[in-house]
């Protein structure tokens, strides 16, 4: 499985993740009712293919994509078709926004760039932000979620949410408001702190919106962040501005216990699971109805995707050990790319040293 973003950065996945159908894990009949009824998946901002986390559990999702660019739709599937373990995935050529109508999408020099708002230039020239510069403008259908909800016949659309779409997240979540309030169980939305295009709305437009939408916030994932570049990174340490980072929301059933269905309580798990949250994952265990020796296995399984043991760091950090020993100055860098991949998970501060 391919581990790379779509913007080249190296996404975590721990081993076992990618392993679960051999460890035995789609046969336990707490997940019978994905099979037949998949969980929805809408992953909008899906050029170049579904996002990798989620192929770990794909044959329990049903991925709904949106591209308006119709060569790359015909990319997508033809690579989607090739990976082949999706319960079942369809990709929509249109963009998606707060309503219907046609929009103007400004093609970047780096394609994964582009937006329907144009370059702040501001942001642009004080961090040279390369790969950003407007190429070409077309004209791409859109539309919004919960229009398109409302043709559809699958009751449970959009039960998970993705969004990475530069700078349009505020819009695709007005206009999917009923959606989320009915349906979605867990957002991840790519959230700007300062944003190379002009015009976008920010982290307090988005938290406040989603959190009258019934949603909680959990976590920071993939923190990325931007200088003038004017310190050498390689040989000098400092701090940089916030640039982005995905932020992820769950309906959390332990806050209305009262107003939650298994499946729902299932949805939050299988989340939860992917994304390494698995102290949460415990807390919704109590909650699902299932049989013992089917709890006890997955208490055991999450315990195991996040076990680290000795030759793991040792095969992790063999580059920042081979450039320390030949006092190479890579071992600054290579120390930095291990905490890239982990800045969002554990914090060690709450432990007490024995």
């Amino acid at each position: 499985m391919n581990n790379r973003k779509k913007d080249g950065s190296k996404l975590f996945i721990p081993k076992k993740l990618k392993e679960l159908n051999s460890l035995g894990f789609y046969r336990l009949e707490i997940f019978n009712e994905f099979k037949k009824n998949p969980l929805s998946l809408v992953d909008v901002g899906s050029r170049w293919g579904f996002s990798e986390i989620f192929k770990t559990i794909a044959p329990l999702i049903s991925a709904t994509g949106f591209e308006p660019d119709l060569e790359e739709v015909k990319k997508i599937k033809a690579s989607e078709n090739d990976f082949g373990n999706w319960n079942n995935f369809e990709i929509i050529p249109e963009a998606l926004f707060n309503k219907e109508g046609l929009l103007k999408l400004n093609i970047t020099k780096n394609p994964n760039n582009s937006s329907i708002f144009k370059l702040d230039k501001n942001f642009y020239n004080r961090y040279k932000l390369n790969g950003f510069e407007i190429e070409r403008t077309e004209e791409v259908k859109a539309n919004s979620l919960d229009n398109l909800n409302k043709k559809r016949k699958d009751s449970n659309f959009g039960e998970i949410i993705q969004l990475d779409s530069q700078g349009s997240e505020y819009e695709i979540i007005t206009g999917a408001s009923n959606l989320i309030k009915k349906n979605t169980q867990c957002l991840i939305c790519e959230i700007s702190f300062f944003s190379p295009y002009a015009g976008t709305k920010g982290m307090t437009q988005i938290f406040e919106i989603v959190g009258k939408l019934g949603l909680h916030f959990y976590s920071f994932l993939d923190f990325k962040f931007r200088s003038t570049k004017k310190i050498p990174k390689k040989t000098r340490i400092g701090r940089e501005r916030v640039m982005q980072a995905d932020a992820i929301f769950f309906k959390d059933p332990l806050f209305t216990l009262n107003n939650y269905g298994q499946r729902q309580v299932k949805i939050n798990f299988l989340s939860a699971l992917i994304f390494g949250f698995y102290d949460y994952c415990f807390e919704l265990l109590d909650l699902i109805e299932i049989k013992q020796n089917e709890k006890a296995f997955l208490e055991t399984l999450i315990l195991q995707l996040g076990n680290l043991d000795l030759d793991y760091i040792r095969n992790e950090t063999k580059k920042f050990r081979d450039s320390l020993k030949e006092n190479n100055l890579d071992a600054i860098l290579e120390l930095g790319k291990i905490v890239d991949e982990r800045r969002d998970f554990f914090s060690y501060d709450d432990l007490i040293k024995k």
